[in-house]
């Protein structure tokens, strides 16, 4: 048996109900769980209370080495954990969507004739 996602910061519980969610409507939700983990581990070590809009910005600035595909997939991950309304407290934080720049532009798809 698996042993259980432990979360240690203040929004753990609302991670691990974030995931349940997912994952019970089909979701395996690996990945995300691997993103809001070292959310968490971030917040653990900077000893934040919550995900703020300046935690928020410190942990995207921290991305700074992290492919510009592979920053993006994380800060929607985030994004889309902080949208999600869930039953208990708001969450403070709700980051600016145009602020995720396209830091790779790929090819629009040429049709053969």
């Amino acid at each position: 048996m698996k042993a259980p996602e432990a979360f240690e910061s203040p929004i753990g519980p609302r991670i691990k109900n974030y995931l349940a969610l997912k994952r019970a409507l089909g979701r395996r939700a690996i990945w995300m769980a691997y993103i809001l983990r070292g959310v968490d581990r971030f917040l653990v070590s900077c000893r934040a209370t919550d995900l703020t809009r300046d935690a928020f910005a410190v942990w995207a600035e921290s991305m700074a080495s992290v492919h510009a595909s592979t920053r993006r997939t994380r800060l929607r991950a985030v994004y889309q954990f902080c949208v999600l309304p869930m039953r208990g407290p708001p969450t403070p934080l709700c980051p600016i969507r145009r602020s995720f720049r396209l830091w790779h532009l790929g090819r629009f798809p040429t049709s053969i004739r």
